[in-house]
């Protein structure tokens, strides 16, 4: 038979529990912001010469993209319903919605000789609005 010490510290940890498993997380520090980042592209391109025959050369260019950079809040509590006895609720700073774009790479290359009058046109998704979601993987 437990003795009524037990019983209240019994009582006092699952209250201890319950409380820190409802406190909710202070969001008020969230920053997660839609950024621009300069980067570097590179695309081969074949291109078809005046007597039919084909030559693969390569392209490349500086491209300004957005990207999802700040902090988000996450925790881990005590639970006594969810194994191994933790509660998890972890949120990162990611995309909410992405959309297509066509950027176009200007510093065209066979080998080393430039090639002024080439370009690649390519195909990128990039983040259109950024925000603090569940972090799934």
């Amino acid at each position: 038979m437990a003795s009524s010490i037990d019983t209240d510290l019994l009582v006092l940890l699952f209250g201890l529990v319950l409380l820190l498993s409802t406190s909710k997380a202070d969001t008020s520090q969230e920053e997660c912001n839609t950024l621009h980042s300069t980067v570097t592209f590179s695309s081969p391109k074949t291109i078809e010469l005046e007597d039919g025959r084909r030559r693969r050369i390569f392209c490349t260019g500086e491209v300004t993209v957005k990207k999802c950079e700040g902090f988000c809040t996450s925790r881990v509590s005590p639970s006594v319903v969810q194994y191994p006895g933790f509660k998890k609720n972890c949120t990162c700073c990611k995309e909410t919605r992405l959309r297509n774009r066509v950027v176009l790479l200007t510093n065209c290359f066979e080998g080393d000789q430039a090639l002024p009058d080439e370009s690649a046109s390519l195909f990128i998704r990039e983040p259109d609005d950024c925000a603090c979601s569940s972090c799934e993987i």
